[in-house]
């Protein structure tokens, strides 16, 4: 669009707008019932000037409207600054737009091009890769008498820019014009000038702002006042997604030149003065996260002289809001740097984080002091976690678990879960921090829930003394009743927080029951676990085992079979607890098998079959798993093969449960069994087999027909020769032999006898 014409059509509203006196007024009042204490505009210029000619004349009456009328627009020019996202016309309610009007510093020409009576809006040309187009917006006065009066032509804001791009740029002497930068930028101007222009201003604030800093000595006036501008360019007219591009602008520069954020750290690096400092911290920050997706500018970040000691030292000024944000940043500074990390740790950082947690009461300022404690002990460092805990941090963090902010707790659940494992290797007394903890089992966040299971669980790994102390707050049956409260209609769990929360749960029961952990602490566990509301768990742990994910499956395995180990030896009545699992024979039977198919499926087709039909996977929407999830999966399915089989042999001491798997295994006439006693990797899988195989030879000596074969005989064999160090494996494989052999007699006579009527016929 031609800039002349534009004008006239400015010039045609204006004669618009003058014939509507009634309209113009009313476009800047207030609506009533307003809750503004202050007077309008118009109000407060007749309360400060009146009029000043009270002739009652014609001829002065018109003067007197004219006069008034030419300063109330003056006086509003002087004063307000209108702010618009987009053309169109004035809204006929000014309320919402005079409350984003912003003080104007002087009659420059801009100040009378801001508002629009209509806007027309000019594309031009630029770069397709910009989040903007490259567009110039003309924007009408919005007090076109004012214009008449004056007689100044509208400044273009493109033309406006390069004038003060090249002051900025030539000056030596330049504060006046950054501080009118500075006023443009918390108004929409940026928003109108193109993209070409906007660039060549942000690179020479950052050539004015080096340069004010490299030489000596340094004009710290000039570096702070650009360092507003910057500030107000990231931080004003963003929020509307067609609002931003000066901020866009200043990202794309440093995305482009690395060098532009080392600029930034090294300013904060002098001796800045200190409100300039806090502006500059905002800046960094703001860069931190618009930038969190371009690897080389935290690269960068990163790799700068000194970066951790910096913003530590920030870390212990007065000033909350900037040791709150550097507290930000750093949390993404050390992230993913072990290095930086060490060196947090031995510039005391935990402990200074530490100190503000347990004297801050601000949410904003502990979410961030968490948040950065749990990127710094989150590492294989140990010497970090043992600091941490060497330093309270675990009591210091449970003490606020009863918080009303869901997300502290999470970062303070992740600070002590990222270190709880490494309790043992010190003396540490964690019957405090389990009490806090303990108190969100239950809770209605269950993915918070989770987080917590899963740090007890980890506080009891190793830590015989730890698992003690769950087992006397009763831990066992406060799991049994967060998974009863799976059923409760109200509040239903779904997809992986449901898997995850029931994960950490039988993490913790397997944790407590397993083999090796003391008689005492296991038989209370087993105590608390059977007994809860009339042995409920023999229910829930059937239904794990024939309807969960692998990972499900495996822990509920190994906890069934710890638990009925424990009651054969352990002093309590086992055959009501085995016969209790004797209808989920069938079921376990059913995962070997599975198991087996899913390691040895011989096409593709079958392996598709009894990969979705298990339903042990996530379900994905390919029909097969690809080969990198097939590899992923093979130690879980081997895992599911050796705790499967090893319930087995627990379960077959039933006869029930022995004849009801050998009926099975006589219908599943397919079922591997050389396979499976080729496992020669893993001993255990080979030795359940036996026993196994064993008994139900017992129970149906017929499956000797389906069993029996040259290559059995083969594998004996060499089993024999592989189980020479191996006692029970030996056993198992003689107690197999054992019952084959009369089996083996018995299919003699029978095939003899079978001879003998066909020769007889």
């Amino acid at each position: 669009m031609d800039y002349t014409n534009y004008e006239n059509s400015v010039n045609n509203s204006n004669n618009i707008i003058n014939n509507n006196q009634t309209g113009y007024n009313r476009s800047f009042g207030y609506p009533s019932g307003s809750r503004t204490a202050e007077s309008g505009p118009i109000t407060r210029f007749r309360q400060t000037h009146g009029y000043e000619n009270n002739s009652p004349t014609m001829s002065n009456e018109v003067n007197r409207n004219y006069q008034s009328q030419e300063r109330a627009e003056m006086f509003l020019n002087n004063n307000y600054f209108p702010n618009y996202s987009s053309g169109g016309s004035r809204p006929e309610s000014v309320m919402s737009n005079f409350s984003t009007l912003s003080v104007a510093t002087n009659m420059s020409e801009l100040s009378v091009i801001t508002n629009a009576s209509h806007f027309s809006t000019h594309m031009g040309g630029g770069s397709s890769a910009s989040m903007y187009p490259n567009h110039n917006t003309y924007p009408p006065s919005s007090f076109p008498s004012y214009e008449r009066q004056s007689q100044v032509s509208m400044s273009h804001p493109n033309d406006y820019l390069e004038k003060l791009t090249m002051a900025v740029e030539k000056g030596l002497d330049c504060n006046e014009e950054l501080l009118e930068a500075k006023s443009r930028a918390k108004t929409q101007f940026f928003e109108y000038v193109g993209q070409e222009y906007l660039a060549r201003f942000v690179r020479t604030l950052f050539c004015k702002l080096y340069a004010s800093c490299s030489k000596k000595p340094e004009d710290f006036v000039i570096a702070g006042n650009v360092i507003n501008v910057f500030h107000s360019l990231l931080h004003y007219n963003i929020q509307p997604p067609q609002r931003g591009r000066a901020k866009f602008e200043i990202i794309r520069f440093i995305r482009k030149q690395e060098k532009a954020i080392s600029l930034f750290l090294s300013v904060l690096q002098t001796d800045l003065g200190f409100e300039f400092k806090k502006l500059l911290i905002n800046n960094i920050n703001t860069v931190i996260h618009e930038a969190r997706k371009f690897s080389n500018i935290k690269v960068t970040i990163q790799e700068h002289p000194n970066i951790v000691s910096t913003y530590l030292s920030f870390l212990q000024c007065d000033n909350k809001i900037i040791y709150s944000i550097s507290m930000d940043s750093l949390s993404r500074i050390i992230s993913g740097s072990d290095k930086l990390k060490r060196q947090f740790m031995d510039q005391n950082g935990i402990e200074l984080v530490l100190n503000i947690i347990a004297n801050e009461n601000q949410e904003k300022i502990l979410y961030r002091a968490a948040e950065l404690l749990s990127y710094a002990v989150s590492t294989d460092n140990d010497s970090i976690a043992l600091r941490f805990i060497n330093g309270h941090g675990i009591d210091i963090c449970a003490r606020l678990l009863d918080h009303g902010s869901s997300r502290l707790l999470y970062k303070l659940v992740e600070c002590i879960q990222n270190v709880c494992d490494k309790l043992s290797s010190t003396n540490f007394d964690a019957a405090k921090s389990f009490k806090h903890l303990i108190m969100l089992i239950g809770t209605q966040d269950h993915c918070l829930e989770s987080k917590v299971i899963g740090c007890l669980g980890n506080m009891i790994s190793n830590n015989d003394r730890n698992k003690k102390m769950l087992c006397d707050l009763n831990v066992p049956t406060n799991l049994l009743r967060a998974i009863v409260c799976f059923t409760d209609p109200t509040t239903p769990i779904y997809g992986k927080i449901k898997t995850d929360l029931l994960d950490n749960i039988l993490f913790v029961l397997q944790g407590l029951t397993g083999i090796n952990v003391p008689a005492d602490i296991k038989n209370s566990a087993i105590h608390q676990i059977i007994n809860y509301e009339e042995r409920i768990w023999e229910k829930w742990f059937m239904y794990f085992i024939a309807n969960e994910q692998i990972t499900i499956v495996n822990r509920a395995l190994i906890i069934v079979f710890n638990i009925l180990i424990q009651l054969q030896y352990g002093g309590f009545e086992p055959n009501e607890n085995i016969s209790a699992f004797k209808k989920d024979v069938e079921n376990v039977f059913w995962r070997v098998y599975q198991a087996v198919k899913l390691l040895n499926p011989g096409d593709q087709q079958t392996l598709s079959h009894f990969w979705i039909k298990s339903a042990l996977f996530e379900v994905s929407a390919n029909l097969y798993p690809s080969a990198e999830e097939y590899e992923k999966q093979q130690k879980p399915i081997k895992l599911l093969l050796s705790r499967s089989l090893k319930l087995l042999r627990v379960l077959v001491n039933d006869n029930e449960a022995k004849h009801i798997l050998a009926r099975r295994m006589l219908k599943q006439q397919d079922f591997p069994l050389n396979f499976v006693l080729g496992f020669t990797a893993n001993p255990e899988i080979i030795e359940s087999m036996f026993f196994i195989a064993a008994a139900l030879l017992q129970c149906k000596p017929e499956l000797i027909q389906i069993w029996y074969n040259s290559e059995l005989e083969a594998i004996i064999q060499n089993l024999l020769q592989f189980s020479q160090n191996n006692a029970e494996l030996q056993k198992a494989i003689s107690a197999f032999c054992n019952v084959l052999k009369p089996c083996y007699n018995l299919l003699q006579q029978q095939q003899y006898s079978i001879k003998n009527k066909f020769v007889k016929f």
